[in-house]
């Protein structure tokens, strides 16, 4: 379900949909990312929307006009660029859960491959550390999903990461994070 934020940084007011809040509660942040991948990966028009909108808000959600999916693509856009480039220096991980998410689009013959990050603090809670487009789980692909989070301050490896058996990750985790134990 789309949330409004009551309480925008710095403590103001704020209506704005929150598609990608800053960090997920624990009961439903896997839930939350698929859906909000689901929204990210379907939508090519303001037509797509209505399909990626019931998977939030259930197949009984009113429709939306053209101009307010415009409008809040716009939001979540930006909101997505501030969440993607948020600083991360304060943060620790105890676990990280990796993974990559084939997507096939309706117009497309080749299925879209997300590398989704998700990590544990020390307290348990789940929080989405990242995500992006990927080519097949390369190694590349993964370093530079890596790299970009060490780049905005995670600068403590995580104890242990948990994967299958996509050798891309397992290769990048070496190289980035060569104390992390792997769990496949």
């Amino acid at each position: 379900m789309i949330s409004v934020n009551s309480s925008a940084p710095g403590g103001h007011k704020s209506s704005r949909p929150r598609l990608f809040a800053s960090s997920a509660n624990s009961g439903s942040s896997e839930t939350r990312c698929q859906k909000s991948l689901r929204i990210v990966a379907t939508t090519q028009t303001t037509g797509d929307f209505e399909e990626a909108l019931a998977a939030l808000r259930g197949k009984d959600a009113p429709g939306l006009s053209a101009s307010t999916i415009a409008r809040l693509k716009e939001v979540w856009i930006d909101e997505h660029e501030h969440w993607r480039k948020r600083d991360l220096s304060a943060k620790h991980y105890v676990y990280v859960w990796a993974d990559g998410i084939y997507l096939q689009a309706r117009l497309e013959d080749a299925k879209q491959c997300i590398l989704v990050l998700i990590g544990a603090t020390p307290e348990g809670r789940k929080e989405l550390l990242g995500f992006t487009d990927g080519a097949r789980e390369s190694a590349q692909d993964w370093r530079e999903l890596l790299l970009d989070l060490k780049n905005r301050g995670l600068a403590v490896a995580p104890e242990l990461a948990v994967a299958d058996g996509a050798l891309g990750f397992w290769k990048a985790l070496g190289e980035l994070w060569p104390t992390t134990r792997e769990q496949r």
